[in-house]
């Protein structure tokens, strides 16, 4: 998988831990900090998670996203081009990942395929798909290799 991860609310991640050992969290700190790339998440990445996590919830537009990284709008842009990325590319990179995907099983249908890679209705996901690869979904379903 190209994410694995969990959410959880805000005001649960604040909560104190009652069998915390603060040794064994000092440990831990130290042990990350010898990890090779340990402090250098790009913000590409991140972006790339936050897409992940907030893209079957319709909420994977730039303000979204921003605001889930704690950045304005501008910021983003700005740092993802310091990085040469834009965020509409790397949108649309998932999207089409997890498009064909979805589409590979026909159990799932294709407005739920539409829903789940960020579209409200599924003409505007059919729109952008046969834009992307050639195809219709439901033509892409029925022989992937012609896409």
């Amino acid at each position: 998988s190209e994410f694995n991860g969990f959410t959880c609310s805000q005001a649960d991640l604040d909560r104190p831990n009652p069998v915390a050992d603060a040794a064994l969290a000092t440990y831990a700190e130290h042990y990350i900090q010898t990890l090779p790339f340990a402090n250098e998440t790009s913000l590409a990445i991140e972006v790339q998670k936050a897409i992940h996590v907030l893209l079957p919830y319709n909420g994977a537009s730039m303000t979204a996203v921003a605001a889930r990284l704690g950045l304005s709008e501008r910021t983003l842009q700005r740092r993802l081009a310091d990085e040469g990325a834009e965020f509409s590319s790397l949108l649309n990179e998932i999207r089409r990942n997890h498009a064909l995907r979805y589409l590979a099983n026909v159990q799932v249908s294709l407005g739920d395929v539409a829903a789940l890679v960020g579209y409200t209705h599924e003409t505007s996901f059919s729109r952008w798909f046969s834009g992307e690869f050639g195809v219709t979904p439901s033509g892409w379903r029925s022989n992937p290799r012609a896409a």
